[in-house]
């Protein structure tokens, strides 16, 4: 009985990452830059077998690897996506024409790459909202349902699409070009821009005095605070929920924190929450799970460090350090 729990949990665990494709050394190093653990990688060479695997497991991400003698990924993705359990799940091709790239050239390929794939995104979800405005008189309840789903996957796939692209562009690159920027009017512009968001989610915001004078990046140091507090939100406590926003100094640093008093993550999962596609909830919850991933490597680029301390069902703290 043990021994049928265990199988169970490692079927259904959210984190991994279906690789498919004989040549997995071509991609090694790949995992280690988006933060995925070895112990994350279900490895297949066939395209039998993967399909086996989609029908009875789950997965975060599903990345296809070319070969040489490289079948037709186009219709290997679209077998995929008939399966019930992988319908939903991004879907991404290792390699292919990025690969042999300078760090430069990988991020002028994804840019042009994001702003292809975002068009025709873009343009379901515009035709999918206007028959909603239009005819959803018409429509029986199914038809409603089906379209609602079209719409939601379509705004999904847009938010993927983003996340996937400002991730890549920090992977590679080098240290950020600083300026004297104020913490205190950046998590000002992030917390107003939320305001929505927060109000609707009836949660309590706090915050230290910030400093004024810190070496950062405006937009990219808004990008981790927006992060931190999004991820606050969607996991917040169902009763009196709040978030507090602090920091402190040493000689060599700035620390800020973000607290919550939400669901908690469990000792196993406070590293696997920072690797790429990591939804610990799995679809229950919003998000693409690049969010954690891609505030850690803005850290990073500004040579500070990004942990979190956390109980299940006793709240959550992010930290991240700003050298001085």
């Amino acid at each position: 009985m043990a021994q049928s729990q265990a199988v169970q949990s490692a079927r259904t665990s959210p984190g991994r990452i279906l690789a498919i494709g004989e040549r997995q050394d071509s991609v090694s190093g790949l995992w280690p830059t988006l933060g995925v653990e070895a112990r994350d990688i279900v490895a297949v060479a066939s395209e039998d077998e993967a399909l086996r695997r989609i029908q009875d497991e789950d997965f975060a991400a599903i990345i296809l690897i070319p070969s040489a003698r490289d079948s037709n990924l186009i219709e290997l993705a679209r077998r995929i996506r008939q399966c019930e359990r992988s319908r939903e799940t991004p879907v991404l091709v290792a390699g292919g024409a990025a690969a042999g790239l300078s760090p430069e050239e990988l991020r002028e390929f994804v840019r042009a790459a994001a702003h292809d794939l975002k068009e025709p995104t873009r343009t379901v979800a515009s035709y999918s909202a206007l028959l909603s405005r239009r005819y959803e008189d018409r429509l029986d309840e199914d038809g409603r349902e089906f379209l609602a789903h079209v719409i939601d996957a379509s705004q999904r796939l847009e938010t993927l699409i983003n996340d996937v692209a400002t991730y890549l562009q920090q992977v590679g690159a080098g240290p950020l070009t600083l300026s004297r920027v104020s913490s205190s009017a950046v998590l000002a512009g992030v917390l107003l821009s939320m305001q929505a968001a927060i109000e609707a989610a009836q949660i309590k915001v706090t915050y230290d005095s910030l400093p004024d004078d810190i070496p950062s990046d405006y937009s990219q140091l808004s990008v981790v605070f927006r992060n931190l507090l999004s991820n606050a939100l969607k996991y917040r406590a169902p009763q009196a929920p709040r978030v507090h926003v602090g920091v402190c100094e040493d000689a060599a640093e700035w620390t800020f924190s973000v607290a919550d008093n939400g669901a908690g993550i469990a000792a196993a999962h406070r590293e696997r929450v920072f690797g790429a596609f990591k939804r610990l909830h799995g679809r229950d919850v919003p998000g693409t799970g690049m969010g954690l991933a891609l505030s850690r490597k803005i850290v990073e680029r500004h040579g500070g460090r990004m942990w979190v301390e956390s109980e299940l069902g006793q709240g959550s703290t992010f930290f991240f350090t700003i050298p001085k």
